[in-house]
């Protein structure tokens, strides 16, 4: 079983670097990070077929400020959450009309599991007059078989899950503003209907008399200091925070009373020696009282506490946090090793010390370039362990 799996990993490993071409970016799906690249092509023939003339023309170029460029790629994943899963993104940059220097983009992406998870989605930003003022957006539909395992610290730590349908029609806007080369400040709105479908014997349980569906909307603010700087592979250094406060008011839902969310998350990185790199990820999350138990904070994911299946443990307050140990060995080849801890807990259930999970885990990660990598992670929790195969690093 285990050859099988090697096998198979390695394969999907191959079938992610063939997808690589030029010119980075990333974005996050489902909680994966997808890094991609856009390809430029040496076209000097003007005796061409209509294709190649539209591709001509969809181009962006440096000294054609007009035209617009087109890429699409797709990469594996897997994860103990979602299983095997396949990621395709289509994005299309285009120049500002009155300022051809600023680049905009526009993404389709979509992605699906064997396990019958799928998230379907567009995203994408504009600048406004200049490079300090920026307006995104971005939708989504997704759906995902999800175990329940309580809605308390004890009832989530015994083995005795039931199952759900998770289905998530997610919509949203946002002004940012450069306030300098460090600082940046926004606000946001979204709106959001979700539904817990599907519920078996044991699910129904736990819900109890309990909603199983929230629609409403949200504003907030979000104000981010950075002075991180990736310098070359596995050579970073600098500090990320970000901070952000969400009012979801019942004027504007179906919530019978006004519901605050705040999120904060801090990360640094420090070089050591040759090749070394240590990178620390503090982070936490809280909602106030009469939070829906489908908004609350979950416990678990592809880039933090990976040894625990997500959504285990949940609460309305969630702290944790996490260091990583990644070294260079070899051109791109680097391996990484981690240790961290989280806890989440909610009105009746109090912060306990003993209540704090434990997480470790070893991994490797293959860089084509200092900012994309394959990533292979296998990480052990309390409850036992999880084995991810993604794109880029956890963070």
């Amino acid at each position: 079983m285990m050859l099988r799996r090697a096998g198979v990993v390695i394969a999907l490993l191959c079938s992610a670097l063939s997808l690589q071409a030029q010119s980075y970016d990333s974005v996050v799906i489902g909680g994966d990070t997808i890094s991609y690249k856009y390809t430029s092509m040496d076209q000097t023939s003007r005796q061409r077929g209509f294709g190649l003339n539209l591709y001509d023309y969809t181009r962006l170029l440096p000294d054609e400020p007009k035209r617009v460029n087109f890429s699409v790629v797709g990469g594996p994943g897997y994860s103990e959450t979602r299983g095997w899963q396949l990621s395709l993104r289509a994005a299309m940059q285009y120049r500002s009309p009155q300022r051809s220097e600023l680049i905009n983009e526009l993404s389709v992406y979509a992605a699906a599991s064997l396990r019958g998870c799928y998230d379907v989605g567009v995203e994408g930003y504009n600048f406004l007059t200049s490079s300090r003022h920026r307006i995104y957006y971005g939708g989504s539909v997704s759906s995902s078989p999800t175990y329940l395992y309580g809605l308390d610290y004890a009832a989530s730590s015994a083995d005795d899950p039931g199952l759900y349908t998770d289905k998530l029609y997610r919509a949203e806007i946002g002004y940012d503003w450069q306030i300098s080369e460090i600082f940046s400040a926004g606000v946001h709105a979204d709106y959001r209907h979700q539904r817990a479908t599907k519920l078996d014997d044991r699910a129904a349980t736990i819900v109890a008399h309990r909603t199983t569906s929230y629609s409403g909307g949200g504003v907030g603010i979000r104000v981010k200091m950075s002075t991180h700087k990736v310098l070359d592979i596995n050579l970073q250094r600098g500090v990320v925070v970000r901070a952000d406060a969400t009012l979801r008011p019942k004027l504007l839902g179906s919530l019978e009373h006004n519901v605050w969310q705040f999120a904060a998350d801090v990360n640094y990185y420090q070089p050591l020696w040759k090749w070394g790199l240590l990178a620390f990820d503090v982070y936490g999350e809280h909602s106030t009282k009469h939070t829906p138990w489908m908004l609350r904070s979950a416990l678990g994911s592809d880039s933090r506490m990976r040894g625990y299946y997500y959504s285990r443990y949940n609460g309305d307050t969630l702290l944790g946090a996490q260091v990583e140990l990644r070294q260079r060995v070899w051109e791109g080849l680097v391996v990484a090793g981690w240790g961290g801890a989280a806890t989440a807990f909610s009105e009746g259930d109090t912060f306990s010390w003993r209540n704090v999970l434990p997480n470790y885990g070893v991994g490797i990660r293959w860089y084509a370039d200092a900012h994309s990598a394959v990533r292979i992670d296998l990480g052990f929790g309390r409850h036992g362990s999880s084995f991810i195969v993604g794109l880029s690093e956890a963070f």
